[in-house]
């Protein structure tokens, strides 16, 4: 390989080899490469090209390696070189080498005769590789193929162990294919997070039986020795009621009264403490990805939050693959936040703080992965340029969320994942602009953290928001269509992180990798 060499005017993109994979293919005339890196004459490099570009420079080239290919684009698998990896061409390119990727089971079937293929790893419920389990019939190599997943045969690795093959349950004729979806089941469903419908717990029942049949055995033994004030004749009945047996009648009277009182507050705290997680709530959060949004008691905010959310579900439907279900309201104290990936919370002037189960169900939410884009301008109405600086906001912030065990925050720059997740950004407006948006401090640098907390007062919801004719329902915002665009690409970028987290942070590696590759 050569070094890198770039143009000052981009090259289109010209023929393919007709003895290659890309024979057929139209090379689109917007197109273009930009830099690339140059490919070291010899012989045979007119044989190894498979795509050129329009001044003859070879674009891709490949070359046998043992069984397999080794096919090398002369470019970045990003924009900063060339377009070619923004067009359609690029993915039917690379469908075109899928095929030559023959796998495994092609190298079985070459080395002749019908092999029986031994169970190696299992692949359990939650992906994982485990353990070869016994009783599981082996399978013929020359069936391997037509096989689908089953208990007999159930998805793992078959094979050698330094070649194994794969058995998944998503295949053509698996039991998960391309028409796959899930049905009403007819059998009995298990419950998590709370008890079925129609059943009763019966420990309360059982330990109350059991703790009759103490207190029947204790006043039997009682009985026998003599020490009970009734149950048979004995000298000194005027003295029945001495002080020996009044004691053990009051033992006995408060060991019943104690089960009594034990058994009535058994259930209703166990089920304070283990909060139930409704069925039909947690179908409808879960049927599709969805973001939610905290209800704020304000029908209005509340309105404009939804419509604001659905307007970031609308633009990230038409610019990227991200398909999103329906905007869902939560309440902090009652609702599970955990089924989401990503929360918007519109703190007013007048926010309460919250209670313990809020905090609680907010501070679990943080710690197992899911963010909190925190907006103190949803009725700022001041020109201050920095979000918290506003006394009245900072105060609502703090009423709400003081009692979290928040991390040092820090103001985004443009190097954060969150400004580069998908579009390049160096602002975040929303309604307002020019203010400072917080991120936790660990969420920067190289070895970059997400970030469970985000704050800021800039309104991203009257800057989101759309009716359901997809009218904004705030028509103007101060800096005009410009400002609006920023805003629903940061939307956008902010959903992106949510989803993905650091992935894009492996961007921050390119420049120098490029540089060395072209040295």
């Amino acid at each position: 390989m050569g070094g890198a060499l770039s143009w000052e005017k981009p090259q289109a993109l010209g023929s393919f080899n007709p003895d290659g994979p890309f024979d057929g293919l139209l090379a689109p005339d917007d197109v273009t490469v930009s830099r690339q890196l140059l490919a070291i004459p010899n012989i045979d490099l007119a044989e190894k090209t498979w795509a050129r570009l329009a001044d003859g420079t070879p674009l891709v080239t490949a070359a046998r390696e043992g069984q397999g290919w080794i096919v090398f684009f002369h470019t970045t698998a990003n924009a900063d070189w060339s377009s070619l990896v923004l067009s359609g061409l690029f993915v039917d390119m690379l469908e075109r080498l899928l095929p030559l990727a023959q796998g495994r089971l092609d190298a079985v079937f070459q080395s002749g005769g019908n092999r029986s293929l031994a169970h190696q790893a299992l692949l359990d419920g939650f992906g994982r590789l485990e353990p070869a389990a016994s009783g599981i019939a082996p399978i013929p190599s020359n069936a391997f193929g037509d096989v689908a997943a089953s208990p007999q045969h159930p998805p793992g690795l078959y094979g050698e162990a330094q070649a194994p093959l794969a058995l998944s349950i998503v295949a053509a004729n698996g039991p998960v294919d391309a028409d796959f979806s899930f049905k009403e089941s007819t059998r009995p469903m298990i419950f998590f997070g709370g008890d079925a419908p129609g059943e009763r717990p019966l420990a309360p029942m059982l330990f109350f039986l059991m703790s009759l049949l103490i207190i029947a055995d204790m006043l039997i033994s009682l009985g026998l020795r003599g020490l009970l004030p009734f149950g048979r004749a004995r000298r000194g009945a005027s003295k029945a009621f001495s002080g020996r047996g009044l004691g053990v009648l009051a033992v006995i009277g408060l060991s019943v009264m104690g089960l009594m009182l034990g058994l009535s507050w058994s259930s209703p705290a166990q089920a304070q403490d283990r909060p139930i997680l409704d069925e039909q709530f947690a179908i409808d959060a879960t049927t599709s990805t969805r973001i939610a949004y905290i209800r704020t008691g304000n029908p209005e905010i509340d309105a404009r939050s939804h419509a604001a959310l659905y307007g970031l579900q609308r633009v990230l439907g038409l610019r990227t693959a991200v398909k999103l279900g329906k905007p869902i309201g939560l309440d902090p104290t009652r609702d599970p936040l955990a089924l989401f990936p990503l929360v918007y919370w519109p703190i007013t002037a007048d926010a309460p703080a919250l209670d313990a189960k809020a905090l609680d169900n907010l501070s679990r939410f943080l710690r197992n992965g899911g963010i909190v884009l925190m907006d103190t301008g949803i009725d700022d109405s001041t020109s201050d340029p920095l979000g918290l600086e506003n006394p009245t906001a900072r105060e609502a912030l703090q009423r709400t969320v003081g009692m979290l065990d928040l991390p040092q925050l820090l103001p985004v720059d443009p190097d954060h994942v969150l400004a580069r997740s998908f579009y390049l950004l160096d602002d975040f407006p929303g309604r307002l602009a020019g203010r400072t948006l917080w991120a936790t401090r660990d969420s920067f640098g190289k070895d970059a953290l997400v970030s469970p907390i985000l704050i800021g007062g800039h309104d991203w919801a009257s800057a989101w928001a759309l009716d359901e004719f997809d009218h904004f329902i705030v028509p103007r915002l101060p800096g005009g269509a410009r400002q609006r665009e920023l805003a629903f690409r940061f939307g956008v970028n902010l959903v992106m992180y949510a989803l993905t987290g650091t992935y894009k942070a492996d961007q921050l590696h390119l420049p120098a990798l490029i540089d060395r590759l072209g040295e």
